[in-house]
């Protein structure tokens, strides 16, 4: 609902921000635009079922603390995108596709074990969490 929506930050409380986290603060003269947005730590229970097969975003969302959605999601196609070429040509029977999950959920779950603890960390209310 658009009421339960939190209030974009205006300047004040942006410098306030800033103020409170770092130890020279710059200090803010305009801000063009600001919002909010929540992040949310997901997984798929799997990232093949049958001929469904997902990777990337599809397969995983996190917090972008790191920037390694993009880098992941590259390794997802890769690592699928082999193994269908085989199984696609012949070469490879269909049960190929079972190892691409066996791969790539231990990834994702790191990934999401990492970014969430990043994400907590710099997020932290008070200065010694941080």
């Amino acid at each position: 609902r658009v009421a339960d929506r939190p209030r974009d930050p205006d300047l004040a409380s942006l410098q306030r921000l800033l103020d409170e986290r770092l130890p020279d603060p710059p200090r803010l003269t305009e801000a063009l635009w600001t919002s909010t947005f929540r992040t949310r730590q997901r997984r798929a229970a799997t990232v093949r079922l049958g001929r469904v097969l997902l990777a990337g975003d599809a397969a995983h969302s996190h917090s972008p603390v790191g920037g390694q959605g993009m880098n992941t999601g590259l390794q997802d196609a890769y690592a699928l995108g082999w193994r269908l070429a085989l199984v696609a040509r012949g070469q490879a029977d269909a049960g190929l596709l079972d190892t691409y999950a066996a791969e790539r959920e231990p990834v994702a779950d790191q990934l999401l074990t990492g970014t969430a603890r990043a994400t907590r960390a710099v997020t932290a209310q008070h200065p010694a969490a941080r």
